[in-house]
Protein backbone atom coordinates (compact mmCIF):
# COMPACT_ATOMS: atom_id res chain seq x y z
CA UNK A 1 0.00 0.00 0.00
CA UNK A 2 1.40 3.40 -0.92
CA UNK A 3 0.37 6.86 0.13
CA UNK A 4 0.63 9.99 -1.99
CA UNK A 5 0.74 13.35 -0.31
CA UNK A 6 -0.23 16.43 -2.31
CA UNK A 7 1.32 19.57 -0.94
CA UNK A 8 -0.83 22.61 -1.57
CA UNK A 9 1.22 25.62 -2.57
CA UNK A 10 0.87 28.57 -0.23
CA UNK A 11 0.59 31.93 -1.88
CA UNK A 12 2.48 34.58 0.03
CA UNK A 13 1.01 38.03 0.60
CA UNK A 14 2.20 40.62 -1.85
CA UNK A 15 4.26 43.43 -0.35
CA UNK A 16 1.40 45.81 -1.18
CA UNK A 17 -1.04 43.66 0.83
CA UNK A 18 1.37 43.60 3.75
CA UNK A 19 1.86 47.38 3.59
CA UNK A 20 -1.89 47.93 3.36
CA UNK A 21 -2.49 45.76 6.41
CA UNK A 22 0.12 47.60 8.47
CA UNK A 23 -1.30 51.01 7.54
CA UNK A 24 -4.80 49.87 8.45
CA UNK A 25 -3.58 48.56 11.82
CA UNK A 26 -2.05 51.82 13.09
CA UNK A 27 -4.31 52.67 15.99
CA UNK A 28 -3.83 55.25 18.71
CA UNK A 29 -6.05 56.99 21.20
CA UNK A 30 -9.42 55.77 22.49
CA UNK A 31 -7.64 54.27 25.53
CA UNK A 32 -10.66 54.69 27.80
CA UNK A 33 -12.98 52.97 25.31
CA UNK A 34 -10.53 50.12 24.74
CA UNK A 35 -10.03 49.63 28.46
CA UNK A 36 -13.79 49.52 29.07
CA UNK A 37 -14.28 46.95 26.31
CA UNK A 38 -11.27 44.84 27.35
CA UNK A 39 -12.47 44.76 30.94
CA UNK A 40 -15.91 43.54 29.84
CA UNK A 41 -14.38 40.70 27.81
CA UNK A 42 -12.87 39.29 31.00
CA UNK A 43 -16.35 38.84 32.50
CA UNK A 44 -18.42 35.71 31.87
CA UNK A 45 -21.38 36.65 29.60
CA UNK A 46 -23.76 34.95 32.05
CA UNK A 47 -22.55 37.24 34.86
CA UNK A 48 -24.79 40.13 35.94
CA UNK A 49 -21.88 42.54 35.49
CA UNK A 50 -21.38 41.66 31.80
CA UNK A 51 -22.35 44.38 29.32
CA UNK A 52 -24.18 42.82 26.37
CA UNK A 53 -24.53 45.87 24.11
CA UNK A 54 -21.88 48.42 23.13
CA UNK A 55 -23.09 51.38 21.07
CA UNK A 56 -20.25 53.33 19.39
CA UNK A 57 -21.42 56.57 17.79
CA UNK A 58 -20.13 59.89 16.48
CA UNK A 59 -19.99 62.05 13.36
CA UNK A 60 -18.31 60.82 10.18
CA UNK A 61 -14.52 60.63 10.28
CA UNK A 62 -14.24 59.83 13.99
CA UNK A 63 -12.82 56.34 13.43
CA UNK A 64 -15.87 54.28 14.40
CA UNK A 65 -15.07 51.49 11.95
CA UNK A 66 -11.46 51.30 13.12
CA UNK A 67 -12.56 51.14 16.74
CA UNK A 68 -15.05 48.38 15.97
CA UNK A 69 -12.31 46.47 14.15
CA UNK A 70 -10.04 46.91 17.19
CA UNK A 71 -12.87 45.66 19.42
CA UNK A 72 -13.19 42.63 17.16
CA UNK A 73 -9.45 41.91 17.41
CA UNK A 74 -9.62 42.16 21.20
CA UNK A 75 -12.63 39.81 21.25
CA UNK A 76 -10.80 37.26 19.13
CA UNK A 77 -7.79 37.45 21.46
CA UNK A 78 -10.16 36.44 24.29
CA UNK A 79 -11.28 33.41 22.25
CA UNK A 80 -14.61 34.88 21.14
CA UNK A 81 -16.15 33.77 17.84
CA UNK A 82 -16.86 37.01 15.97
CA UNK A 83 -18.79 38.15 12.90
CA UNK A 84 -18.48 41.66 11.44
CA UNK A 85 -21.47 42.93 9.41
CA UNK A 86 -21.21 46.06 7.26
CA UNK A 87 -24.83 47.15 6.86
CA UNK A 88 -23.90 49.19 3.77
CA UNK A 89 -23.51 45.89 1.91
CA UNK A 90 -26.54 45.88 -0.40
CA UNK A 91 -26.63 42.10 -0.45
CA UNK A 92 -27.46 42.07 3.28
CA UNK A 93 -30.44 44.41 3.24
CA UNK A 94 -33.04 41.67 3.67
CA UNK A 95 -33.19 40.01 7.08
CA UNK A 96 -33.03 36.42 5.74
CA UNK A 97 -29.91 37.30 3.71
CA UNK A 98 -28.30 38.97 6.73
CA UNK A 99 -29.03 35.94 8.95
CA UNK A 100 -27.59 33.70 6.24
CA UNK A 101 -24.42 35.81 6.06
CA UNK A 102 -23.86 35.55 9.83
CA UNK A 103 -24.64 31.82 9.79
CA UNK A 104 -22.16 31.28 6.93
CA UNK A 105 -19.45 33.18 8.84
CA UNK A 106 -20.02 30.87 11.83
CA UNK A 107 -19.91 27.86 9.48
CA UNK A 108 -16.58 29.08 8.16
CA UNK A 109 -15.16 29.20 11.69
CA UNK A 110 -16.24 25.64 12.43
CA UNK A 111 -19.61 26.25 14.06
CA UNK A 112 -22.29 25.17 11.56
CA UNK A 113 -25.82 26.56 11.68
CA UNK A 114 -27.28 23.27 10.46
CA UNK A 115 -30.97 23.81 11.18
CA UNK A 116 -31.07 27.35 9.84
CA UNK A 117 -29.00 26.72 6.70
CA UNK A 118 -31.10 23.71 5.70
CA UNK A 119 -34.36 25.65 6.02
CA UNK A 120 -32.90 28.76 4.37
CA UNK A 121 -31.92 26.69 1.33
CA UNK A 122 -35.53 25.46 1.06
CA UNK A 123 -36.74 29.05 1.38
CA UNK A 124 -34.58 30.21 -1.56
CA UNK A 125 -35.65 27.27 -3.72
CA UNK A 126 -39.39 27.64 -3.12
CA UNK A 127 -39.34 31.44 -3.30
CA UNK A 128 -37.44 31.22 -6.59
CA UNK A 129 -40.02 28.84 -8.06
CA UNK A 130 -42.88 31.19 -7.20
CA UNK A 131 -41.15 34.28 -8.56
CA UNK A 132 -40.25 32.51 -11.81
CA UNK A 133 -43.75 31.06 -12.34
CA UNK A 134 -45.49 32.72 -15.31
CA UNK A 135 -48.84 32.29 -13.52
CA UNK A 136 -47.88 34.40 -10.51
CA UNK A 137 -50.24 37.27 -9.62
CA UNK A 138 -49.97 40.28 -11.90
CA UNK A 139 -51.62 43.64 -12.21
CA UNK A 140 -51.34 46.91 -10.40
CA UNK A 141 -53.45 46.00 -7.38
CA UNK A 142 -51.55 42.77 -6.94
CA UNK A 143 -48.28 44.69 -6.94
CA UNK A 144 -49.34 46.86 -4.06
CA UNK A 145 -51.09 44.05 -2.21
CA UNK A 146 -47.78 42.25 -1.85
CA UNK A 147 -46.35 45.16 0.10
CA UNK A 148 -49.29 46.45 2.11
CA UNK A 149 -49.92 43.45 4.33
CA UNK A 150 -48.07 43.80 7.61
CA UNK A 151 -47.63 40.77 9.77
CA UNK A 152 -48.14 41.03 13.49
CA UNK A 153 -45.02 42.42 15.17
CA UNK A 154 -45.96 40.23 18.07
CA UNK A 155 -44.90 37.27 15.98
CA UNK A 156 -41.90 38.91 14.41
CA UNK A 157 -43.60 40.23 11.28
CA UNK A 158 -41.68 41.18 8.16
CA UNK A 159 -42.65 42.87 4.94
CA UNK A 160 -41.77 40.61 2.03
CA UNK A 161 -43.13 40.09 -1.47
CA UNK A 162 -46.30 38.14 -0.94
CA UNK A 163 -45.98 38.87 2.77
CA UNK A 164 -48.62 38.00 5.30
CA UNK A 165 -49.11 35.73 8.24
CA UNK A 166 -50.34 32.19 7.71
CA UNK A 167 -52.17 31.45 10.94
CA UNK A 168 -52.83 28.09 12.43
CA UNK A 169 -56.00 27.67 10.44
CA UNK A 170 -56.02 27.52 6.67
CA UNK A 171 -58.23 28.23 4.58
CA UNK A 172 -56.50 31.19 3.15
CA UNK A 173 -59.52 33.49 3.22
CA UNK A 174 -58.90 34.13 6.92
CA UNK A 175 -55.97 36.35 5.87
CA UNK A 176 -56.14 40.01 4.97
CA UNK A 177 -58.02 40.44 1.69
CA UNK A 178 -55.23 42.50 0.14
CA UNK A 179 -52.88 39.50 0.22
CA UNK A 180 -55.42 37.03 -1.10
CA UNK A 181 -54.03 36.66 -4.61
CA UNK A 182 -50.43 35.94 -3.57
CA UNK A 183 -51.44 33.81 -0.62
CA UNK A 184 -53.77 31.65 -2.68
CA UNK A 185 -51.13 31.38 -5.38
CA UNK A 186 -48.47 30.23 -2.89
CA UNK A 187 -50.84 27.75 -1.26
CA UNK A 188 -51.87 26.37 -4.64
CA UNK A 189 -48.33 26.02 -5.98
CA UNK A 190 -46.55 24.81 -2.87
CA UNK A 191 -49.38 22.70 -1.34
CA UNK A 192 -47.26 22.07 1.80
CA UNK A 193 -48.49 24.36 4.57
CA UNK A 194 -45.03 24.66 6.17
CA UNK A 195 -43.47 25.78 2.90
CA UNK A 196 -46.25 28.32 2.34
CA UNK A 197 -45.53 29.72 5.80
CA UNK A 198 -41.78 29.73 5.11
CA UNK A 199 -42.01 31.55 1.78
CA UNK A 200 -44.58 34.12 2.87
CA UNK A 201 -43.16 34.77 6.30
CA UNK A 202 -39.47 33.77 6.33
CA UNK A 203 -38.29 35.79 9.32
CA UNK A 204 -40.91 34.32 11.66
CA UNK A 205 -39.96 30.80 10.55
CA UNK A 206 -36.19 31.14 10.20
CA UNK A 207 -35.31 33.24 13.25
CA UNK A 208 -36.14 30.60 15.91
CA UNK A 209 -33.90 28.12 14.04
CA UNK A 210 -31.14 30.73 13.81
CA UNK A 211 -31.42 31.38 17.56
CA UNK A 212 -31.26 27.66 18.34
CA UNK A 213 -28.06 27.35 16.30
CA UNK A 214 -26.69 30.42 18.10
CA UNK A 215 -27.30 28.63 21.42
CA UNK A 216 -25.29 25.66 20.10
CA UNK A 217 -22.29 27.92 19.45
CA UNK A 218 -22.48 29.55 22.90
CA UNK A 219 -22.34 26.12 24.49
CA UNK A 220 -18.72 26.01 23.26
CA UNK A 221 -17.62 29.61 22.71
CA UNK A 222 -18.54 33.19 23.58
CA UNK A 223 -19.94 35.21 20.67
CA UNK A 224 -19.52 38.82 19.53
CA UNK A 225 -21.55 40.29 16.65
CA UNK A 226 -20.50 43.65 15.14
CA UNK A 227 -22.81 45.86 13.05
CA UNK A 228 -21.09 48.83 11.40
CA UNK A 229 -22.62 51.94 9.73
CA UNK A 230 -25.93 51.13 11.42
CA UNK A 231 -27.60 54.24 10.01
CA UNK A 232 -27.37 52.62 6.55
CA UNK A 233 -29.20 49.46 7.65
CA UNK A 234 -32.74 48.59 6.66
CA UNK A 235 -34.99 49.82 9.53
CA UNK A 236 -36.25 46.26 9.89
CA UNK A 237 -32.83 45.18 11.19
CA UNK A 238 -33.18 47.34 14.31
CA UNK A 239 -36.72 46.07 14.86
CA UNK A 240 -35.51 42.48 14.48
CA UNK A 241 -32.70 42.99 17.02
CA UNK A 242 -35.16 44.52 19.48
CA UNK A 243 -37.50 41.56 18.98
CA UNK A 244 -34.59 39.20 19.64
CA UNK A 245 -33.85 40.93 22.93
CA UNK A 246 -37.54 40.93 23.88
CA UNK A 247 -37.35 37.15 23.20
CA UNK A 248 -40.26 37.18 20.76
CA UNK A 249 -38.62 34.32 18.88
CA UNK A 250 -37.84 32.42 22.06
CA UNK A 251 -35.07 32.68 24.63
CA UNK A 252 -31.69 33.92 23.31
CA UNK A 253 -28.22 33.26 24.71
CA UNK A 254 -26.18 36.02 26.35
CA UNK A 255 -23.82 37.35 23.68
CA UNK A 256 -21.93 40.55 22.91
CA UNK A 257 -23.50 42.97 20.38
CA UNK A 258 -21.50 45.98 19.14
CA UNK A 259 -23.29 48.58 17.01
CA UNK A 260 -21.49 51.48 15.33
CA UNK A 261 -23.24 54.44 13.72
CA UNK A 262 -23.48 58.20 13.47
CA UNK A 263 -26.26 58.54 16.01
CA UNK A 264 -26.90 56.67 19.28
CA UNK A 265 -29.51 53.94 19.41
CA UNK A 266 -33.03 55.29 19.95
CA UNK A 267 -33.30 55.85 23.69
CA UNK A 268 -36.95 54.87 24.07
CA UNK A 269 -36.75 51.65 22.03
CA UNK A 270 -33.55 50.48 23.71
CA UNK A 271 -34.28 51.81 27.20
CA UNK A 272 -35.38 48.39 28.58
CA UNK A 273 -31.81 47.17 28.01
CA UNK A 274 -29.98 50.20 29.48
CA UNK A 275 -28.69 48.20 32.43
CA UNK A 276 -26.66 45.99 30.07
CA UNK A 277 -25.69 48.71 27.53
CA UNK A 278 -22.58 50.91 27.26
CA UNK A 279 -22.80 54.10 25.17
CA UNK A 280 -19.44 54.94 23.59
CA UNK A 281 -19.50 58.45 22.03
CA UNK A 282 -16.49 59.38 19.88
CA UNK A 283 -15.14 62.93 19.67
CA UNK A 284 -12.12 64.37 17.78
CA UNK A 285 -8.64 63.39 18.96
CA UNK A 286 -7.01 65.50 21.64
CA UNK A 287 -3.81 67.29 20.61
CA UNK A 288 -1.80 64.63 22.45
CA UNK A 289 -3.60 61.74 20.72
CA UNK A 290 -3.22 63.41 17.33
CA UNK A 291 0.50 64.00 17.87
CA UNK A 292 1.01 60.38 18.96
CA UNK A 293 -0.74 59.19 15.80
CA UNK A 294 1.41 61.38 13.56
CA UNK A 295 4.61 60.22 15.27
CA UNK A 296 3.58 56.60 14.69
CA UNK A 297 3.22 57.50 11.01
CA UNK A 298 6.81 58.77 11.04
CA UNK A 299 6.03 62.49 11.19
CA UNK A 300 8.27 64.24 13.74
CA UNK A 301 8.81 67.65 12.18
CA UNK A 302 7.23 70.26 14.53
CA UNK A 303 6.14 72.51 11.64
CA UNK A 304 4.47 69.64 9.79
CA UNK A 305 2.76 68.43 12.99
CA UNK A 306 1.45 71.92 13.77
CA UNK A 307 0.16 72.30 10.21
CA UNK A 308 -1.63 68.95 10.24
CA UNK A 309 -3.16 69.47 13.68
CA UNK A 310 -4.67 72.80 12.63
CA UNK A 311 -5.95 71.54 9.26
CA UNK A 312 -7.39 68.28 10.61
CA UNK A 313 -9.09 69.82 13.65
CA UNK A 314 -8.44 66.48 15.37
CA UNK A 315 -10.63 64.47 12.99
CA UNK A 316 -8.96 61.03 12.73
CA UNK A 317 -9.76 60.51 9.05
CA UNK A 318 -8.19 63.87 8.12
CA UNK A 319 -5.13 63.03 10.19
CA UNK A 320 -4.77 59.84 8.13
CA UNK A 321 -5.14 61.79 4.91
CA UNK A 322 -2.66 64.51 5.87
CA UNK A 323 -0.10 62.02 7.17
CA UNK A 324 0.34 60.66 3.64
CA UNK A 325 3.40 61.19 1.48
CA UNK A 326 6.56 62.89 2.70
CA UNK A 327 4.74 65.05 5.22
CA UNK A 328 7.78 65.21 7.49
CA UNK A 329 9.45 67.69 5.10
CA UNK A 330 9.73 71.31 6.18
CA UNK A 331 6.79 72.76 4.26
CA UNK A 332 5.52 76.30 4.72
CA UNK A 333 2.18 76.32 6.51
CA UNK A 334 -0.61 78.18 4.72
CA UNK A 335 -3.60 78.72 7.07
CA UNK A 336 -5.94 79.08 4.07
CA UNK A 337 -4.81 75.83 2.50
CA UNK A 338 -7.41 73.08 1.92
CA UNK A 339 -6.97 69.57 3.27
CA UNK A 340 -6.80 68.02 -0.22
CA UNK A 341 -4.25 70.57 -1.44
CA UNK A 342 -2.02 69.83 1.52
CA UNK A 343 -2.38 66.08 0.93
CA UNK A 344 -1.45 66.39 -2.76
CA UNK A 345 1.70 68.42 -2.05
CA UNK A 346 3.39 65.35 -0.65
CA UNK A 347 2.71 62.95 -3.53
CA UNK A 348 5.62 63.38 -5.93
CA UNK A 349 4.52 60.90 -8.63
CA UNK A 350 2.07 62.76 -10.96
CA UNK A 351 0.31 59.51 -11.96
CA UNK A 352 -0.36 58.57 -8.33
CA UNK A 353 -1.33 62.15 -7.50
CA UNK A 354 -4.01 62.15 -10.19
CA UNK A 355 -5.12 58.60 -9.37
CA UNK A 356 -5.57 59.39 -5.67
CA UNK A 357 -7.97 62.17 -6.67
CA UNK A 358 -9.86 60.41 -9.45
CA UNK A 359 -10.29 57.17 -7.50
CA UNK A 360 -12.58 59.11 -5.17
CA UNK A 361 -15.14 59.50 -7.98
CA UNK A 362 -16.38 55.89 -8.17
CA UNK A 363 -18.42 54.48 -5.28
CA UNK A 364 -16.23 51.37 -5.09
CA UNK A 365 -12.79 50.70 -6.48
CA UNK A 366 -11.12 47.58 -7.82
CA UNK A 367 -8.42 46.88 -10.36
CA UNK A 368 -10.82 47.26 -13.30
CA UNK A 369 -11.96 50.68 -12.09
CA UNK A 370 -8.34 51.78 -11.58
CA UNK A 371 -7.60 50.70 -15.15
CA UNK A 372 -10.37 53.03 -16.37
CA UNK A 373 -8.71 55.92 -14.55
CA UNK A 374 -5.11 55.40 -15.68
CA UNK A 375 -3.56 56.87 -18.83
CA UNK A 376 -2.98 54.30 -21.58
CA UNK A 377 0.77 54.06 -21.01
CA UNK A 378 0.21 53.08 -17.36
CA UNK A 379 -2.41 50.35 -17.88
CA UNK A 380 0.28 47.65 -17.83
CA UNK A 381 1.09 48.72 -14.25
CA UNK A 382 -2.51 48.70 -13.04
CA UNK A 383 -1.92 46.01 -10.41
CA UNK A 384 0.84 47.96 -8.66
CA UNK A 385 -1.22 51.18 -8.78
CA UNK A 386 -4.17 49.38 -7.23
CA UNK A 387 -1.93 47.95 -4.48
CA UNK A 388 -0.61 51.45 -3.77
CA UNK A 389 -4.15 52.81 -3.55
CA UNK A 390 -5.32 50.05 -1.19
CA UNK A 391 -2.42 50.86 1.13
CA UNK A 392 -3.74 54.39 1.76
CA UNK A 393 -5.15 54.54 5.32
CA UNK A 394 -8.36 56.25 4.13
CA UNK A 395 -9.14 53.37 1.73
CA UNK A 396 -11.06 50.60 3.44
CA UNK A 397 -12.72 47.34 2.51
CA UNK A 398 -16.41 47.64 3.29
CA UNK A 399 -19.31 45.44 2.24
CA UNK A 400 -16.93 43.29 0.20
CA UNK A 401 -15.62 46.29 -1.77
CA UNK A 402 -12.70 48.69 -1.49
CA UNK A 403 -13.80 52.30 -1.07
CA UNK A 404 -12.63 55.69 0.16
CA UNK A 405 -13.74 56.80 3.59
CA UNK A 406 -16.96 58.80 2.97
CA UNK A 407 -15.58 62.00 4.52
CA UNK A 408 -12.37 61.89 2.46
CA UNK A 409 -14.34 61.00 -0.66
CA UNK A 410 -16.76 63.91 -0.26
CA UNK A 411 -13.86 66.32 0.31
CA UNK A 412 -12.06 65.12 -2.83
CA UNK A 413 -15.23 65.21 -4.93
CA UNK A 414 -15.85 68.87 -4.09
CA UNK A 415 -12.21 69.75 -4.73
CA UNK A 416 -12.06 68.08 -8.15
CA UNK A 417 -15.16 69.78 -9.47
CA UNK A 418 -13.81 73.14 -8.38
CA UNK A 419 -10.47 72.54 -10.13
CA UNK A 420 -11.72 71.30 -13.54
CA UNK A 421 -15.31 70.62 -14.57
CA UNK A 422 -14.11 69.33 -17.95
CA UNK A 423 -11.92 66.64 -16.39
CA UNK A 424 -14.68 65.90 -13.86
CA UNK A 425 -17.15 65.14 -16.67
CA UNK A 426 -14.65 63.11 -18.70
CA UNK A 427 -13.80 60.78 -15.80
CA UNK A 428 -17.45 60.32 -14.81
CA UNK A 429 -18.40 59.55 -18.42
CA UNK A 430 -15.63 56.97 -18.70
CA UNK A 431 -16.88 55.24 -15.55
CA UNK A 432 -20.55 55.43 -16.62
CA UNK A 433 -19.64 53.81 -19.97
CA UNK A 434 -17.79 51.04 -18.17
CA UNK A 435 -20.78 50.24 -15.94
CA UNK A 436 -23.06 50.25 -18.99
CA UNK A 437 -20.80 47.70 -20.67
CA UNK A 438 -20.94 45.48 -17.59
CA UNK A 439 -24.73 45.81 -17.42
CA UNK A 440 -25.07 44.68 -21.02
CA UNK A 441 -23.04 41.56 -20.26
CA UNK A 442 -25.61 40.61 -17.62
CA UNK A 443 -28.63 41.24 -19.84
CA UNK A 444 -28.89 37.62 -20.94
CA UNK A 445 -32.64 37.32 -20.34
CA UNK A 446 -34.81 38.82 -23.06
CA UNK A 447 -37.51 39.91 -20.61
CA UNK A 448 -36.62 43.31 -19.12
CA UNK A 449 -38.19 42.46 -15.78
CA UNK A 450 -35.53 39.80 -15.25
CA UNK A 451 -32.79 42.42 -15.42
CA UNK A 452 -34.34 44.37 -12.56
CA UNK A 453 -34.64 41.22 -10.47
CA UNK A 454 -30.91 40.56 -10.80
CA UNK A 455 -29.12 42.20 -7.87
CA UNK A 456 -25.69 42.63 -9.56
CA UNK A 457 -27.46 44.31 -12.50
CA UNK A 458 -29.32 46.68 -10.15
CA UNK A 459 -26.07 47.61 -8.40
CA UNK A 460 -24.46 48.43 -11.75
CA UNK A 461 -27.51 50.48 -12.73
CA UNK A 462 -27.22 52.57 -9.57
CA UNK A 463 -23.49 53.13 -10.01
CA UNK A 464 -23.91 54.05 -13.68
CA UNK A 465 -26.58 56.63 -12.84
CA UNK A 466 -24.47 58.05 -10.03
CA UNK A 467 -21.83 59.03 -12.59
CA UNK A 468 -24.40 60.24 -15.15
CA UNK A 469 -26.07 62.46 -12.54
CA UNK A 470 -22.67 63.87 -11.59
CA UNK A 471 -22.17 64.88 -15.24
CA UNK A 472 -25.60 66.40 -15.84
CA UNK A 473 -28.19 66.08 -13.10
CA UNK A 474 -31.16 67.59 -14.97
CA UNK A 475 -30.56 65.55 -18.11
CA UNK A 476 -30.29 62.14 -16.45
CA UNK A 477 -32.68 62.47 -13.49
CA UNK A 478 -35.78 61.51 -15.56
CA UNK A 479 -34.08 58.30 -16.77
CA UNK A 480 -33.23 57.28 -13.22
CA UNK A 481 -36.77 57.96 -11.97
CA UNK A 482 -38.20 55.89 -14.86
CA UNK A 483 -35.98 52.97 -13.78
CA UNK A 484 -37.10 53.38 -10.17
CA UNK A 485 -40.76 53.29 -11.20
CA UNK A 486 -40.05 50.22 -13.33
CA UNK A 487 -38.74 48.56 -10.16
CA UNK A 488 -41.97 49.58 -8.42
CA UNK A 489 -43.92 47.85 -11.18
CA UNK A 490 -41.93 44.64 -10.63
CA UNK A 491 -42.72 44.80 -6.91
CA UNK A 492 -39.22 45.79 -5.88
CA UNK A 493 -39.90 48.75 -3.61
CA UNK A 494 -37.26 47.96 -0.99
CA UNK A 495 -34.67 47.29 -3.71
CA UNK A 496 -34.96 50.90 -4.92
CA UNK A 497 -33.54 52.28 -1.66
CA UNK A 498 -29.81 51.68 -2.49
CA UNK A 499 -30.33 53.39 -5.89
CA UNK A 500 -32.20 56.29 -4.30
CA UNK A 501 -29.47 56.71 -1.68
CA UNK A 502 -26.98 57.30 -4.50
CA UNK A 503 -29.35 59.92 -5.96
CA UNK A 504 -29.58 61.54 -2.53
CA UNK A 505 -25.78 61.67 -2.19
CA UNK A 506 -25.43 63.47 -5.55
CA UNK A 507 -28.17 65.94 -4.62
CA UNK A 508 -26.66 66.59 -1.20
CA UNK A 509 -23.18 67.63 -2.24
CA UNK A 510 -24.54 69.35 -5.39
CA UNK A 511 -26.91 71.33 -3.12
CA UNK A 512 -29.95 70.68 -5.32
CA UNK A 513 -32.75 72.98 -4.11
CA UNK A 514 -35.65 70.60 -4.82
CA UNK A 515 -34.16 67.13 -4.26
CA UNK A 516 -35.94 63.91 -5.19
CA UNK A 517 -33.77 61.47 -3.28
CA UNK A 518 -34.85 62.21 0.29
CA UNK A 519 -38.55 62.46 -0.67
CA UNK A 520 -38.46 59.12 -2.48
CA UNK A 521 -36.45 57.31 0.21
CA UNK A 522 -38.85 58.59 2.87
CA UNK A 523 -41.81 57.64 0.67
CA UNK A 524 -40.63 54.09 -0.05
CA UNK A 525 -39.92 53.43 3.63
CA UNK A 526 -43.30 54.91 4.56
CA UNK A 527 -45.05 52.78 1.94
CA UNK A 528 -43.39 49.63 3.25
CA UNK A 529 -44.49 50.60 6.76
CA UNK A 530 -48.03 51.46 5.54
CA UNK A 531 -47.67 55.11 6.59
CA UNK A 532 -50.03 56.50 4.00
CA UNK A 533 -49.54 60.25 4.21
CA UNK A 534 -45.75 60.17 3.68
CA UNK A 535 -46.09 57.57 0.93
CA UNK A 536 -48.72 59.66 -0.87
CA UNK A 537 -46.23 62.52 -1.17
CA UNK A 538 -43.76 60.26 -3.00
CA UNK A 539 -46.28 59.19 -5.67
CA UNK A 540 -47.51 62.75 -6.06
CA UNK A 541 -43.97 64.09 -6.47
CA UNK A 542 -43.18 61.63 -9.26
CA UNK A 543 -46.50 62.30 -11.01
CA UNK A 544 -45.95 66.07 -10.91
CA UNK A 545 -42.50 65.67 -12.42
CA UNK A 546 -43.97 64.46 -15.74
CA UNK A 547 -40.94 62.18 -16.13
CA UNK A 548 -43.11 59.07 -16.60
CA UNK A 549 -44.60 58.51 -20.05
CA UNK A 550 -45.37 54.77 -20.01
CA UNK A 551 -49.14 54.33 -19.48
CA UNK A 552 -48.77 51.24 -17.28
CA UNK A 553 -46.32 53.02 -15.03
CA UNK A 554 -48.39 56.21 -14.88
CA UNK A 555 -51.48 54.27 -13.85
CA UNK A 556 -49.39 52.43 -11.24
CA UNK A 557 -48.33 55.74 -9.67
CA UNK A 558 -51.91 57.07 -9.55
CA UNK A 559 -52.96 53.79 -8.00
CA UNK A 560 -50.33 54.51 -5.36
CA UNK A 561 -51.87 57.91 -4.70
CA UNK A 562 -55.29 56.29 -4.44
CA UNK A 563 -54.22 53.57 -2.03
CA UNK A 564 -52.37 56.08 0.17
CA UNK A 565 -55.25 58.57 0.49
CA UNK A 566 -58.94 58.83 1.27
CA UNK A 567 -62.02 60.71 0.12
CA UNK A 568 -61.73 63.11 -2.82
CA UNK A 569 -57.96 62.63 -3.08
CA UNK A 570 -58.40 58.91 -3.59
CA UNK A 571 -61.31 59.32 -6.02
CA UNK A 572 -59.36 61.82 -8.13
CA UNK A 573 -56.38 59.48 -8.24
CA UNK A 574 -58.50 56.54 -9.43
CA UNK A 575 -60.16 58.80 -12.04
CA UNK A 576 -56.67 59.54 -13.38
CA UNK A 577 -56.10 55.79 -13.73
CA UNK A 578 -59.38 55.49 -15.67
CA UNK A 579 -58.33 58.38 -17.94
CA UNK A 580 -55.17 56.47 -18.79
CA UNK A 581 -56.79 53.01 -18.93
CA UNK A 582 -60.56 53.29 -19.54
CA UNK A 583 -61.01 49.52 -19.24
CA UNK A 584 -59.29 49.20 -15.86
CA UNK A 585 -61.96 47.41 -13.81
CA UNK A 586 -59.89 47.56 -10.62
CA UNK A 587 -59.88 51.38 -10.79
CA UNK A 588 -63.68 51.46 -11.16
CA UNK A 589 -64.01 49.05 -8.24
CA UNK A 590 -61.63 51.10 -6.08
Amino acid sequence: MSFAFVLKKRRRKSFGEKLSASNQQIFVGREAQLELFQKNLKINPDNEDFTNIFNVYGQGGMGKTRLLQKFQTLSQSEDYVTVFVDTEDQGLRSLPAMMHFIATEFDRQGFPFKQFQKRYKTYLQEKGKLEADPEKPKGTLGTFANILVKASSKLGGELVPGGGMINEMLPIDSLANTAEAWTNFAAKKLTNKDEVELVLHPVKVLTPLWVEDLFEVTSEKDIALFFDTFEAADPQLEQWLLELYHERYGAIPSFLLVIGGRIPLGSEKWRPFDIYTSKVPLTPFTAKEAQTYLEKRGINNPTAIKSILVLSDGLPVYLALLAEGDASDEVAFDPNEKVVERFLKHIKDPIKKKLSLQAALPIHINQDVVECLLPEQEVANVASHFEWLKARPFVMKRGGHWAYHPIVRATMLRYQKEVSEKEWEQVHQSLADWYETRKQRLQIEEERSQWFKDEPWRILLGEQYFHLLCINYKKHLPGLIRNVVAMFSYNQFSETIPVLELLDSVEEWSKIKQPFGKILIKGVKAFLADEQEAAYGMFETINHSNFITDSEHKSLLYYGQGICSEGDKAINAYLKVIDIKPDDHEAFFS
